[in-house]
């Protein structure tokens, strides 16, 4: 038992190092083009292809 408690402790340092760097790595990555394109696109037009995607995967 206090092995796998242990294990379990170490398995979630490393999850959460590896987290926080992803996330530093994420806001120090340039800005695409498609992330532009996304980016300035009205909340609107994004809603409706999220929600005609979904209506098209559910049949």
């Amino acid at each position: 038992m206090l092995f796998s408690l242990t294990l379990h402790g170490k398995t979630c340092g490393i999850k959460q190092k590896e987290r926080q760097k992803q996330i530093a790595d994420f806001y120090h990555k340039s800005i695409t083009d498609a992330n532009k394109s996304f980016l300035n696109k009205p909340i609107k037009e994004l809603a409706e292809t999220v929600q005609a995607k979904s209506s098209s995967d559910s049949r």
